[in-house]
Parts: C-alpha cells; structure tokens; sequence
C-alpha cells in the first residue's frame, strides 16, 4: 500500500473519504462565492473523478470536458513526481538511465535528451 500524504479515519476508510472532506469543501468554496448549483454541481464531479477510474479511486470517472482535462493533469503531474523522486534519489552520478521506476513501469532516461552520448 503506498504512504498517503494524509491519514485517514475510520469513518473515511468506510465510506471513501471523498465524500467525507471532498463534497463538504467543494460545498463550503461553492457558496462562499455564491456559484449556481450548476456550477457547483460541475466542480463536484470534476473534483469526484479527477482520479479518474473507479479502481483508482475515483468516486465517478469523468464525464465532462473539464473533468478530463483535471483527471489528465493530476495523472501527469503524478508522473512526473514519481519520476523527478527517482532521479533525485538516484546515487550515481555517472548513471544516464534508471532501470523500470516501478510506478511509472519504465526506464527513466537522466541525461539531457539532446545530449551527445559520446562526450558523457
């Protein structure tokens, strides 16, 4: 299982802890600036899908435009974290590659892609 930034209680475990602290936070932003229910409806799902499938976690997978382009951008900044982590931490200095970064299932390349191979 891997770490979560923030624990969860037992309740939210049970019930899935978006709609726990997701639909109360997205509800309170919602009426501070007084948005339509439309609206708030929208940034409901957009913030209930951005996992993007059910078995990744999401509470809906996304359905509208706006929920995509959210989804897409979580998925890929997650990618690149997980591959700036594995060039930060790697220990040799003369490494051009990271063998199979485990969440990203690949090799990660370290170098400068338009690097001369030959004079590294």
């Amino acid at each position: 299982m891997s770490p979560r930034i923030c624990e969860l209680t037992n309740a939210s475990r049970i019930e899935g802890d978006f709609y726990l602290t997701g639909y109360h936070r997205v509800k309170v932003a919602a009426d501070t600036v007084q948005a339509p229910d439309s609206l708030s409806l929208h940034l409901l799902h957009i913030v209930a899908s951005h996992h993007g499938q059910i078995e990744h976690g999401a509470a809906r997978e996304p359905m509208t435009r706006e929920a995509i382009v959210v989804h897409y951008a979580d998925e890929l900044s997650a990618q690149l974290m997980q591959a700036n982590r594995a060039i930060t931490e790697c220990v040799d200095p003369s490494a051009r590659w990271i063998s199979r970064v485990r969440g990203l299932k690949r090799d990660v390349f370290i170098g400068r892609p338009f690097e001369d191979p030959e004079t590294r």
